[in-house]
């Protein structure tokens, strides 16, 4: 798993990712985000992903998967686009941007766009329950609804993604049903 950003978001998935076995490399413009995410174990780089000289360094061994997780969509988009023709359209991810206000941004350039992870929630919403000290649980997945989930954790919760029994990563994006079977992670409040 590539992600790109180190924020307080981004190392919260990175090291719910980790500790389920998948490899994440964290690429960040802020030094000290990425020493941040050093300081949990996780595999940072610093420097702007889309440049030469971090892509160079960069060992993509074993990364099939790219989530874009900035704040800055247009940055998420030129990302999405380049990593699209590397990993393939289905491996790659970008979170929903947010208005000034904090809502979900109008859609453009949705010939660019790929899934929206976290059901769509906007990354704003995301910070917010991290900061208030929202944590990702693990819950296995038996024909549970999004409805049920937010029942059991709050209307908060914001299902993320669904590790199924064969180590295969399935995310959660805006419109989607959650899969059947499997160990599905949340952020969910406190």
């Amino acid at each position: 798993m590539l992600i790109l950003g180190a924020s307080q978001v981004a190392r919260l998935l990175g090291t719910a990712l980790k500790q389920r076995g998948f490899r994440v490399i964290l690429v960040d413009s802020d030094p000290a985000k990425v020493d941040k995410a050093r300081s949990l174990g996780l595999e940072a780089q610093a420097g702007e992903l889309l440049s030469r000289r971090v892509l160079k360094r960069l060992d993509l061994d074993g990364i099939g998967h790219l989530i874009a997780l900035t704040p800055n969509d247009d940055v998420n988009m030129l990302a999405v686009a380049h990593f699209k023709g590397l990993f393939g359209k289905s491996k790659v991810h970008q979170i929903h941007p947010s208005t000034e206000l904090g809502g979900p941004a109008p859609g453009y350039a949705s010939e660019l766009q790929v899934g929206l992870i976290a059901a769509g929630a906007t990354l704003d919403k995301l910070e917010a329950l991290t900061k208030s000290g929202g944590s990702v649980i693990a819950r296995s997945l038996d024909g549970i609804k999004t409805q049920d989930l937010r029942r059991e954790f709050g209307p908060d919760t914001v299902p993320l993604f669904v590790v199924g029994e064969d180590d295969t990563l399935t995310f959660i994006h805006a419109g989607e049903e959650l899969p059947s079977s499997g160990e599905l992670l949340v952020l969910a409040p406190p």
